[in-house]
């Protein structure tokens, strides 16, 4: 006789398990197979909108996004939010978890209008959970966090440090400090602390993360390999370029053998370390492996992602110091137009990359062109002012 088999519900319910556990250790490609298999179980024996049916489906697409593969999880998070709408109402939890990983993946994408879609999607369910749950609920903890990495990516970084403090202070007194949520959301106000300029306390913070992440996950685990990355990034700000480099040498490797070439980790690492070696005059190195990532970026995640335009802007700072100025300029051009188009005029981001335009352009002695720029600089302080 028969005790169970691959498609009785408890088996399917221990798959599920093992691939929750093989997701927590970073093995996303061996999670993916399992939740894969889970679904089309489910599919086959609940239906396709059962709710397990959907929960499984909502796995498969968080591990989809983890892997860099984010149209494929935007596609599958969009029919999962589709599916809780008519199954659950708009304030029922599943479906609010549903409406904030999608608006999760839509900030991966880093599309045209993603970022300030997502900021509304994610601040309208983190409003509700609020008021169903409570803001102590981790549920709600988590949207608050979603909130402020939307935040920060806009460059309202005194807002997003606002939000991830608050959350860091209940997630410490609700979870404990060394909590992956607590450890995780303290990275994130690193990054942010960093963006501000207050390196040296950045550096603290990211440095204690790293030391938690050791403690509590292997070496080569996703999260300790980004740890160590943020953390070789402030010591490039730093200017201790060395021991910057040694770190993101050690993460690439790790990046190119646990989630491969392709993956967006692996070629923002190649990025910085094109940044680092500018920074250290390595000027033919950089160049070489800044043109490597832009052509990577472009292949995927496109041209118009924020992380492609950052790239784009980096390598024309290098073609300056290499005084290919008609080369910088026609990249760094480029790089603005697009930055204005995705970011804004008034993003931090956006008014750097015009004044190293300037910059470049005034060498080029084109006086035209650096007056449009300085009067595209001036609307966006005058915009500001107006905003609330």
């Amino acid at each position: 006789m028969r005790l169970s088999g691959r498609d009785h519900r408890d088996t399917i319910f221990s798959l599920g398990n093992l691939a929750r556990h093989l997701n927590e250790q970073g093995r996303w490609a061996e999670a993916e197979a399992l939740e894969l298999e889970v679904l089309n179980l489910r599919t086959q024996s609940l239906g396709k909108n059962h709710p397990n049916t959907i929960m499984a489906a909502a796995n498969l697409a968080r591990t989809l996004a983890e892997q860099g593969r984010v149209n494929e999880a935007e596609r599958l998070e969009l029919e999962v939010l589709e599916q809780r709408r008519k199954i659950f109402p708009k304030d029922h939890p599943h479906t609010i978890r549903a409406a904030a990983n999608l608006a999760s993946t839509y900030m991966l994408q880093g599309r045209l209008g993603r970022w300030k879609e997502a900021e509304a999607m994610e601040l309208e369910v983190f409003h509700t959970s609020s008021k169903l749950l409570g803001k102590e609920h981790r549920d709600s903890l988590h949207l608050a966090a979603n909130l402020a990495r939307y935040l920060s990516e806009q460059g309202k970084w005194a807002e997003a440090e606002k939000l991830e403090m608050e959350v860091l202070e209940l997630r410490t007194k609700t979870f404990g400090k060394e909590h992956p949520d607590t450890i995780l959301v303290a990275g994130n106000l690193a990054r942010t602390l960093a963006e501000q300029g207050r390196i040296d306390e950045a550096e603290k913070l990211e440095f204690e993360v790293l030391e938690q992440r050791r403690r509590i996950l292997p070496k080569d685990h996703p999260h300790t390999i980004r740890a160590a990355a943020n953390l070789a990034s402030t010591y490039m700000l730093q200017g201790r370029l060395v021991e910057a480099e040694s770190l993101k040498l050690e993460a690439l490797e790790q990046r190119r053998r646990l989630l491969g070439s392709d993956h967006i980790d692996t070629i923002r690492t190649i990025a910085d370390l094109a940044i680092i070696f500018r920074l250290q005059g390595r000027l033919k190195e950089a160049m070489e492996i800044g043109i490597q990532a832009l052509n990577a970026h472009k292949k995927v995640i496109g041209i118009r992602h924020p992380y492609t335009i950052a790239v784009e802007a980096n390598l024309a700072l290098t073609y300056k110091l290499q005084n290919k100025l008609d080369e910088a300029e026609s990249l760094l051009s480029h790089a603005v137009d697009v930055s204005i188009e995705v970011l804004g005029t008034e993003h931090p981001y956006t008014q750097t990359r015009v004044h190293d335009l300037i910059s470049i352009l005034q060498i080029l002695q084109n006086g035209e062109k650096v007056a449009q720029l300085h009067g595209l600089l001036y609307n966006a302080v005058e915009l500001d002012k107006t905003v609330p």
